[in-house]
């Protein structure tokens, strides 16, 4: 099993939000995959023409997809957590577009060997950059107030379950194969990947319309994990201070009021770490 070592710093500066660029993830796997889950079957439907017709216009961009995101794996450079949360996609979107060709074409070589010819050439972020945009602002962007309004749903949810029953109880159900083990230890994945030492850097968790979720990373301090929303489909308005809400947001400010006060786990050791692993384990994304 893959697991982040954490301490009593790093659960209680979690943050959760949502990231229009995690979404635009989510609806870019749920428009390749042949079968989509019941309740994405609608909007697959309504959009995946298009997306195909994409596709079929860019052999490039259409090799891009083919070798980005397999069933267990997302190239490194797509998933890249967001500095914050509730970027515009833009803003989220500067990262990948810096990225050389030949650092986009190793992550895509470590999903899916041996690439495709179309992907010698030069302007792979560019592309990858606009199939993503094209992604958001045909088939999310109108739908995003209610989108959003879901996705906060579900963190607000979440964040009340934290009060009432500590980080095992919101932890436990989030993805498959994630598990609040204790002691400094949090399962994030079944497969056997190296442990994570995430002490010291940031976590935030992102709620997405997707099929199981990922994690990611931006080593060496920066982490996330996104999750499906599960949560109650009606907008939810946090009861906290004003001043505390201007200062961190509503979702922040809901997750200082309401934080448990019990001791924080130990900090495992000895100390393992991701540095030398891959940046993104996924699953049923």
């Amino acid at each position: 099993m893959a697991v982040f070592l954490v301490d009593a710093e790093v659960m209680a500066q979690a943050r959760f939000g949502t990231s229009q660029l995690t979404e635009t993830l989510g609806a870019l796997n749920i428009l390749r995959r042949g079968q989509p889950l019941p309740w994405h079957r609608a909007w697959r439907d309504q959009h995946v023409d298009a997306f195909h017709d994409y596709l079929d216009g860019d052999p490039v961009t259409a090799a891009i997809v083919a070798h980005a995101i397999s069933s267990s794996w997302m190239a490194d450079f797509l998933t890249v957590p967001p500095a914050r949360p509730d970027m515009t996609l833009d803003d989220e979107l500067v990262e990948l577009e810096s990225l050389p060709d030949d650092r986009i074409r190793e992550d895509l070589a470590h999903v899916r060997s041996p690439l495709a010819p179309e992907l010698r050439g030069t302007g792979l972020a560019g592309r990858t950059a606009a199939l993503l945009r094209w992604v958001w602002h045909h088939t999310i962007e109108p739908d995003w107030p209610r989108r959003q309004s879901v996705l906060r749903a579900d963190v607000v949810s979440r964040i009340s379950r934290l009060g009432r029953d500590g980080w095992s109880g919101v932890i436990n159900d989030m993805r498959p194969g994630m598990h609040w083990i204790g002691d400094g230890r949090l399962q994030v994945e079944q497969r056997p990947y190296p442990p994570c030492d995430v002490r010291g850097g940031t976590l935030t968790f992102f709620a997405a319309h997707c099929r199981g979720g990922w994690i990611s990373w931006r080593l060496p301090d920066r982490f996330g994990i996104v999750y499906p929303v599960t949560g109650i489909f009606t907008e939810t308005a946090l009861s906290t201070p004003d001043p505390l809400r201007r200062l961190l947001g509503d979702l922040d400010a809901g997750f200082w009021c309401r934080r448990p006060s019990r001791s924080a786990p130990r900090p495992w050791s000895p100390r393992p770490d991701c540095r030398s692993a891959r940046s993104v384990v996924t699953c049923a994304c």
